[in-house]
């Protein structure tokens, strides 16, 4: 039988709102079925869809067992790329490409909040040689960005997992983002120190 190789899940969003273009979907789709040593990245553009966005990632995570640690991201009006520190049982009420909304807590059981497990300091370390500022945040917000991220870390709580936040950008200007992407990539893979508290 032919063995599949160990994969990494990277996760973006289409575009939403004002946005006609998002740089989190983009570099899902132009990494996807790239090589980080011996690692396939499985790129993955989800809808923004409250319904569909967690269909979309449980989907990927069944079909493909592989798959050994997430890297999500999404769009922010920031000037940085930001490493979200955490993911909270909070939907915020934003309608979605549908205009659906959902509020109130994305899971009624589950766990007001949920930290990465992946070391912030690790990641910041590998960043420094990039062009684009990076900081650590503990707010990842209260729209899809947030959702995928608690479900990622409620459901599958032993996978390797980090949200970021992508600063909007040009599509000219989207090597600079690539490279932070693979920066981080090559962090969840490495050996990791634990979390700090």
């Amino acid at each position: 039988m032919l063995q599949l190789p160990e994969s990494i899940l990277l996760s973006g969003f289409g575009p939403f709102g004002p946005h006609h273009s998002n740089p989190s979907g983009l570099i899902a789709r132009a990494l996807h079925n790239s090589r980080i040593g011996s690692f396939l990245i499985r790129g993955l553009e989800l809808d923004v869809d409250w319904l569909l966005a967690e269909r979309q990632l449980k989907a990927a995570l069944i079909q493909h067992p592989q798959i050994r640690a997430v890297l999500l991201c999404g769009l922010a009006d920031t000037n940085t790329i930001r490493i979200e520190s955490r993911a909270r049982n909070l939907a915020g009420g934003q309608p979605d490409n549908r205009g659906y909304c959902q509020s109130g807590r994305l899971d009624e059981r589950g766990a007001d909040s949920y930290s990465t497990n992946i070391s912030i300091a690790d990641l910041l370390a590998i960043q420094h040689s990039t062009s684009l500022p990076v900081c650590e945040s503990s707010d990842a917000g209260a729209y899809l960005c947030n959702a995928a991220y608690y479900y990622i870390r409620n459901r599958h709580p032993g996978l390797p997992a980090v949200f970021i936040h992508l600063p909007a950008r040009s599509e000219q200007e989207l090597t600079v983002i690539v490279e932070s992407a693979l920066n981080i990539i090559a962090g969840l893979i490495a050996p990791q120190k634990a979390p700090g508290p």
